[in-house]
């Protein structure tokens, strides 16, 4: 994958529509559907968005110590299908 610049969202409440610069990895595969799916409904539960022909992952809020579950997780998942 890459990495690039995009925009995040912060939600709704009290900041509804407000853009956040982030960094995303970009993860040009096939068949976005299914593995975008079976990153949701697994253990741990990675939810990418699924734009350009890419699985677009924003990691601003994962911890440090997550990072190495979620690269063998998505690793897993693109490597399966």
């Amino acid at each position: 994958g890459t990495v690039r610049p995009d925009v995040g969202y912060v939600g709704g409440g009290a900041l509804p529509g407000r853009q956040l610069a982030t960094a995303v990895v970009a993860i040009p595969t096939t068949g976005l559907t299914a593995k975008a799916r079976a990153l949701r409904i697994g253990d741990p539960s990675v939810v990418p968005r699924v734009a350009d022909d890419a699985l677009i992952l924003d990691v601003r809020t994962v911890e440090d110590s997550q990072l190495e579950n979620l690269a063998r997780r998505v690793a897993a998942v693109i490597e399966a299908q």
